[in-house]
């Protein structure tokens, strides 16, 4: 299946990146992105391997690590990535 990153999925990406590279290692955030890399390639080999978090809309939900959850929806041919979200925040602010 094709991967498809959303802007606000980019964009949250980024700023997770952007934090790992202010406060952690550079070992942590290669770390994360060879992680990461792995995931996308099982999502898009297999887009149901993860629960679903929203059935009418299809949306999927990873667990990256305890902090960070990466949201999905499967469209046809398609893996939509929607966002990533860093588990620390108010649950109610989730909007997808």
């Amino acid at each position: 299946m094709n991967v498809v990153w959303t802007d606000v999925a980019q964009k949250t990406h980024q700023n997770n990146l952007d934090y790992l590279l202010q406060e952690w290692p550079n070992q942590v955030l290669i770390n994360y992105i060879d992680e990461l890399d792995q995931v996308i390639v099982r999502i898009s080999n297999n887009p149901y391997l993860f629960p679903i978090y929203n059935r009418k809309k299809k949306i999927h939900k990873c667990v990256l690590n305890r902090n960070l959850s990466l949201y999905y929806q499967v469209l046809k041919d398609d893996v939509i990535l929607l966002l990533f979200w860093n588990t620390q925040q108010n649950p109610k602010s989730l909007k997808l």
